[in-house]
């Protein structure tokens, strides 16, 4: 499986953060699959499903769900830290 990466380095956890998100507003699975790690360790675990381990099978989870289309969802901002 070809991996694309995004064209531009992502400074920081936000900036991954949002191309996350903006991926699945998109319905672009490359976009999305461009914010992982290339180490097959990875997992995800997606509202109220399994645990999905691998970037294979992270990605066959995502396009299984962008077969209908994108995903309106956003980041809720909590405020903060507090100490």
């Amino acid at each position: 499986m070809a991996r694309i990466k995004v064209s531009e380095p992502l400074a920081s956890p936000e900036d991954i953060e949002q191309q996350f998100y903006e991926a699945l507003q998109r319905g672009d699975i490359e976009r999305l699959m461009a914010v992982w790690s290339d180490d097959e360790e990875i997992s995800c675990v997606h509202p109220g499903g399994p645990r999905v381990v691998g970037a294979a099978a992270i990605r066959a989870a995502f396009e299984s769900i962008f077969a209908n289309g994108a995903v309106n969802v956003h980041p809720r901002r909590s405020g903060g830290c507090r100490r």
